[in-house]
């Protein structure tokens, strides 16, 4: 009345995934090209640019930006460079023990206490952080807190959108992005032999150093003109706008 039974021992496997690809299989012959521990991405990245180029993909008008990008670091991380107190003061206030009971509050979060900053001034001259020290107290307008982060930038050709280099700086305010995307333009014609005819960028680049370093390169600047700058090279941008 109950039926046969009819167990199913082999539902569950242990495997491994070696196993399931045959011997004469393509993929074992471009896996060793692959190795995630052998393959430089950057020689790859080149490789795809100097192949697009190859096949006319790459127009002679290039854009260039810059972002801020947070970084994996806390406020907290974020200690003085210099030490003009006794250790035993800088544990205090690290630990923000002191302070916490002054405010009659609890830290729930023992291993990574609370500082409280207030009536204290950092900045990126007097302090580092201890989980990433090339991050920096950064922000983009006066109008958005500062966050730890870093500076993105990025110079593409405009007809196709090909990414033609990425990088990281360390922020120094809009300088990091203007003296980055100048490191790159020269990257991408050292190593590719590629240079655009003109550049186009937003207003933050309308600065007098990074405009003649344009005209150096025999770059056209393509920049948003903005009223301020009376210096020869803001007034040629304009007339080219």
């Amino acid at each position: 009345m109950m039926g046969t039974s009819q167990p199913q021992p082999n539902l569950f496997h242990t495997v491994q995934l070696e196993d399931l690809v045959p011997e004469d299989h393509p993929l074992r012959k471009i896996r060793p090209l692959v190795d995630t521990r052998r393959l430089r991405f950057e020689t790859l990245f080149d490789d795809t640019v100097r192949r697009a180029a190859k096949e006319g993909w790459v127009s002679d008008h290039w854009s260039m930006d810059g972002t801020l990008t947070l970084a994996n670091a806390s406020q907290k991380s974020f200690v003085p460079i210099e030490l003009h107190q006794s250790p035993e003061r800088f544990r205090e206030v690290m630990s923000g023990k002191k302070k916490a009971e002054r405010r009659g509050g609890q830290d729930d979060d023992k291993g990574n206490p609370s500082v409280d900053w207030r009536g204290e001034k950092r900045s990126n001259k007097t302090h580092r952080s201890t989980t990433d020290p090339d991050a920096r107290i950064a922000t983009k307008s006066n109008k958005e807190p500062a966050v730890p982060g870093y500076t993105v930038n990025g110079v593409m050709e405009n007809r196709n959108r090909i990414l033609m280099g990425m990088g990281v700086e360390v922020f120094r305010g809009p300088a990091s992005e203007r003296e980055g995307g100048l490191c790159w333009l020269d990257r991408v014609k050292n190593r590719l032999r590629l240079r655009p005819k003109t550049l186009g960028a937003d207003k933050g680049f309308f600065e007098k150093k990074f405009i003649k370093a344009l005209f150096r390169r025999r770059i056209e600047p393509h920049v948003a003109a903005m009223d301020r700058g009376r210096a020869p090279a803001h007034a040629r941008v304009r007339r080219l706008g």
